[in-house]
């Protein structure tokens, strides 16, 4: 093989080593954010489901407001 092959070969190589490098550093990156997202994900469930029962609360209480309002007339 000639000097020019040889080069070649070794730019070829550098360039499989930058991608391999590159692919592990964007499938570690795509982890690190998976798992920020399940944890986001699940605050925002336990927000969703206090907001409900909250609102399903003041709800009731409206509604018995509504029925002593409706009783004393």
């Amino acid at each position: 093989m000639d000097a020019k092959g040889t080069i070649q070969n070794a730019v070829g190589e550098l360039k499989r080593t930058h991608l391999v490098k590159l692919k592990t550093k964007a499938t570690e990156e795509l982890k690190q954010c998976s798992e920020h997202l399940a944890e986001t994900n699940c605050w925002l469930m336990k927000d969703i489901q206090h907001t409900d029962d909250s609102t399903a609360k003041q709800a009731r209480d409206l509604l018995h407001q509504y029925e002593v309002y409706q009783m004393s007339f």
